[in-house]
């Protein structure tokens, strides 16, 4: 399990919608204000993602944690045709 979204279904009529989602960053030796990565090629965040999924009568939520200063909810209300998504990042390592 690699605890990625991969698709989502369309309650309405059951259909697969495909999704892919990446985390990644640029490694840049710039100022904080000025977007100059060192390379065209970002760095993928991709091993020892983890995950719990909670389900309750009102909301189902993924939980990951893609590394110590990147995480993310995704959740799917059970009276909405909406998948929120709420990420959190930082502090980012400067190393």
């Amino acid at each position: 399990m690699t605890c990625l979204l991969k698709s989502v279904v369309r309650r309405e009529d059951g259909k697969g919608i495909e999704v892919q989602q990446n985390f990644a960053a640029y490694t840049s030796s710039h100022g904080h204000y000025l977007f100059s990565p060192e390379s065209p090629v970002a760095v993928e965040f991709k091993n020892n993602i983890s995950c719990r999924v909670v389900t309750t009568t009102l909301v189902h939520e993924v939980h990951q944690w893609i590394n110590p200063w990147i995480s993310q909810v995704i959740r799917l209300y059970v009276s909405e045709d909406y998948v929120e998504f709420d990420w959190t990042l930082g502090p980012v390592p400067l190393e």
